[in-house]
């Protein structure tokens, strides 16, 4: 399936192939770095930190206030995730594209779900 893809997309990949995972994983380690540059007192408008905190799938909870020692340390796990995310993203494209056609043929038909 990963031959067929890259021999339909036209457009050269970067060095990791993308998976919804890896995106989230990045976005996260993005939102908690806004969230300590609005602790030093940047100006981070609650916008692109709400536009942020869903894109990266966190709960609405995360948004509340913390001290600056929370946030770093969720950056830092972050990070962690992200490097995690970056050493197996073969394998999570390969689950991508597994769920996205186990959803298209479901979507195409619907009888081959139904169970015996």
């Amino acid at each position: 399936m990963l031959y067929a893809e890259k021999q339909v997309t036209k457009s050269v990949t970067s060095t990791f192939n993308w998976s919804v995972e890896l995106a989230q994983a990045i976005q996260t380690s993005r939102y908690w770095q806004l969230r300590i540059k609005q602790l030093k007192r940047w100006l981070i408008a609650q916008s692109t930190l709400e536009r942020m905190r869903i894109a990266s799938g966190l709960l609405p909870a995360v948004a509340t206030s913390q001290p600056f020692s929370v946030r770093l340390q969720n950056l830092k796990a972050a990070r962690d995730h992200v490097a995690s995310c970056q050493t197996n993203h073969v394998e999570l494209r390969k689950k991508y594209l597994e769920g996205l056609a186990d959803a298209i043929v479901s979507k195409r038909c619907p009888f081959l779900d139904a169970p015996r």
